[in-house]
């Protein structure tokens, strides 16, 4: 921690030492992220006295904007409740789903707020860093990753099996185009789909914090490309976690962990 703050210090805004005591997990995950970007060799620059995203990156002659969120357990019948222990449960795929977006909304709305205050330019890259260390199950491994599915049509994972020998034969993923609040309400979860999101050039995400850190950093990352971003980032810029982008309609993915280059 100390040596993350060391490098970070000069990027970080003046409320950060204050906001840290309180929002421990957010704003480590903004920390988090800078060094990240820091270590692999990007430019950070100060941060913008005019407010703005949290990280601000001069990459090829540009700027390249991160904002951080980090997803809390929300309010109401929606609100994501741990379960009691030694108690089997379904994992609440659409709660957390839900939390995601609203995350998302929520800085759909700041960054349109950065333009009509010319603090963003709408020809400059926009990283949404999604951090859902405080979701319940977010830490659960999956054949889909969370963060994939919240924001795509992919839904459960399905099994084919042999009818001779109970042998596996396929296997693939629902389509889910939405999911239901508690209230009835409908939401259409498919972001990548969506030209309203298209200022979003990529999706990175984590579950790191500051007592579950991977062995090298950034192997925790989840970085998925935005289909239709106006704004696009090149296939590889960030070689950490595993990365996944859409090639001729087909989902491809690159895994740059450090135990799958070994």
């Amino acid at each position: 921690m100390e040596k993350l703050w060391e490098d970070f210090a000069p990027f970080a805004d003046k409320q950060f030492l204050d906001e840290i005591e309180t929002n421990l997990k957010s704003r480590f995950w903004e920390m988090y992220l800078g060094c990240s970007f820091l270590y692999n060799n990007f430019k950070l620059e100060l941060p913008n006295t005019k407010g703005g995203p949290d990280l601000k990156i001069n990459y090829k002659n540009t700027k390249l904007w991160i904002e951080a969120v980090t997803p809390q357990k929300g309010e109401g019948n929606d609100k994501l409740e741990k379960p009691p222990n030694m108690l089997v449960v379904n994992v609440p795929q659409d709660k957390m789903i839900l939390r995601i977006q609203n995350s998302i909304d929520e800085k759909k709305r700041n960054y349109l707020g950065w333009i009509d205050k010319n603090v963003v330019r709408e020809n400059e890259p926009f990283i949404l860093a999604i951090n859902g260390s405080e979701l319940i199950f977010g830490r659960t491994e999956r054949e889909m990753p969370l963060i994939l599915r919240a924001i795509s049509q992919f839904g459960n994972q399905y099994l084919t099996f042999s009818k001779e020998d109970f042998e596996i034969i396929g296997q693939g993923f629902h389509f889910e185009e939405s999911v239901t609040k508690s209230s009835g309400t409908v939401i259409n979860k498919n972001i990548i789909e969506n030209k309203d999101y298209n200022f979003i050039s990529a999706f990175l995400y984590s579950c790191v914090d500051p007592l579950n850190r991977p062995e090298k950093m950034g192997d925790d990352y989840i970085l998925i490309h935005n289909p239709l971003a106006k704004n696009t980032l090149p296939i590889g810029f960030l070689k950490l976690g595993r990365e996944f982008y859409r090639e001729e309609h087909k989902l491809k993915n690159n895994d740059y962990r450090i135990a799958k280059v070994k």
